[in-house]
């Protein structure tokens, strides 16, 4: 039986024997007419189905059988590789010669492209066998492909300035990096400043482009600590007045907190003395505090020598009575 309802057949019932198709009205088989089944074409090529194909005879129980008949093919999604990407072959059943796939833009076939499509979106596929048969319509689905952005967690000190992280390394797409930062470990206070001292957590995002999607990092941390300050003071020299001598102001760079100098009668600085007044030799600690960026300084220390007043220049009188 071919698929326009003949029957090959001999013997004395040729004329007896009818066919029908998908349990259609039965046709004489020396009737049969391609019309007949026209429901089952389409640009003049069979449609691949499963057919039902009954065959009557005088005399004899009704034969069937189910014939599968076709080039069909199957939708597939993929995901984008940088090269083409074809349809997975074709199931082929009572077909001779070559599959021949052409690849459309949009769904009613009519832009064909020159072959298997590369970029990401939607495309459409027809077979053909032997120019004869034509496959079902599938669908092409190519997928953005997945991007990757890391970051390194970085440690800094505190200058002044803002302290970026280092630049992301991404995988994928080529759209913009961009880079949010936060106060908080779960990422939900964002900063803009990050220039003080402190623990920082900083994502990057980069954006899709044509071929790859978005993708976010894993948030690092980016540290900045405190800086280093600078306090120096110099020894000093005067003559006794009668009154206390202090040392000079020190010169501090870095931090705004408190400088303190702390008096000592002994090299060693085991005697504080509050009145340094008298002529001798004085053991200045000094140091400064540290401020919300800056660290403390260790302590130093210079002297301060204090001499005897010269007789004939502090002698004056007063009253009579004389005094240094």
């Amino acid at each position: 039986i071919d698929l326009y309802g003949e029957a090959a057949v001999s013997g004395p019932h040729y004329n007896k024997v009818q066919v029908a198709l998908n349990n259609g009205t039965s046709t004489a088989s020396n009737q049969a007419d391609v019309s007949r089944y026209a429901s089952f074409f389409e640009n003049g090529h069979l449609k691949p189905a499963v057919y039902t194909v009954t065959v009557y005879a005088e005399g004899y129980a009704p034969l069937t059988a189910q014939v599968d008949v076709g080039v069909r093919l199957e939708d597939k999604t993929a995901v984008y590789t940088g090269e083409a990407i074809s349809i997975d072959p074709a199931v082929e059943n009572w077909i001779d010669g070559d599959i021949v796939y052409t690849y459309y833009s949009d769904e009613a076939c009519t832009q064909a492209l020159a072959g298997a499509p590369t970029a990401p979106g939607t495309y459409y596929v027809r077979a053909v066998a032997a120019d004869i048969l034509a496959s079902n319509t599938a669908k092409l689905t190519i997928n953005k492909a997945a991007s990757s952005v890391t970051l390194k967690a970085k440690t800094a000190t505190y200058t002044g300035k803002a302290v970026n992280i280092d630049a992301a390394t991404v995988k994928g797409s080529t759209g913009k990096v961009t880079y949010t930062y936060y106060s908080d470990a779960g990422c939900t206070k964002k900063v803009t400043a990050h220039v003080n001292a402190g623990t920082y957590y900083v994502k990057a995002q980069v954006a899709a482009d044509q071929n790859y999607k978005a993708a976010t990092s894993k948030a690092v941390k980016l540290v900045i600590g405190k800086a280093a300050s600078t306090v120096t003071l110099k020894a000093k020299t005067a003559t006794y007045t009668g009154k206390a001598i202090n040392i000079g102001a020190a010169t501090v760079k870095g931090s705004k907190g408190k400088v303190t100098y702390t008096y000592y009668k002994d090299a060693k600085c085991t005697k504080k003395v509050t009145a340094h007044v008298n002529a001798g030799t004085y053991y200045v600690w000094f140091m400064v505090k540290g401020d919300s960026n800056h660290n403390d300084t260790e302590a130093e220390w210079v002297t301060v020598s204090i001499a005897k007043a010269d007789a004939s220049d502090s002698m004056k009188t007063a009253s009579g009575t004389l005094y240094k």
